[in-house]
């Protein structure tokens, strides 16, 4: 199965849209996120990259500043990256994943 995944703009276009049209950015944005959750290879794929749309435009609403934004972004990213490894490597090894230690110090508890 072939992913055909959007296509963005150039860089200077993006940046134009966010100083000249920022809501025909943010269509852009929905567009493409919209795009990737339909094209998910299965339903628990679109589910999880839903919730992380959420996730990340309810740390873009809580944050005014740019630099915080990013970096809650980041720390959001790390845990799902290492979410995500952890699983495949419990899955490899035919344990559960058990209790993990994330990026943010949290204990999560993953089925």
């Amino acid at each position: 199965m072939t992913q055909n995944y959007p296509s963005l703009p150039d860089f200077d276009e993006l940046m134009r849209l966010a100083k000249v049209d920022p809501e025909r950015l943010n269509d852009l944005q929905r567009q493409i996120n919209e795009q990737c959750v339909s094209q998910a290879s299965h339903q628990r794929s679109a589910w999880k990259l839903q919730k992380l749309i959420m996730q990340i435009s309810k740390i873009k609403k809580s944050y005014q500043h740019p630099l915080l934004v990013c970096d809650q972004l980041y720390v959001l990213l790390l845990d799902v990256i290492l979410l995500e490894r952890d699983a495949q490597a419990s899955n490899l090894v035919g344990k559960s994943a058990g209790s993990l230690v994330c990026a943010k110090s949290n204990v999560i508890s993953i089925q």
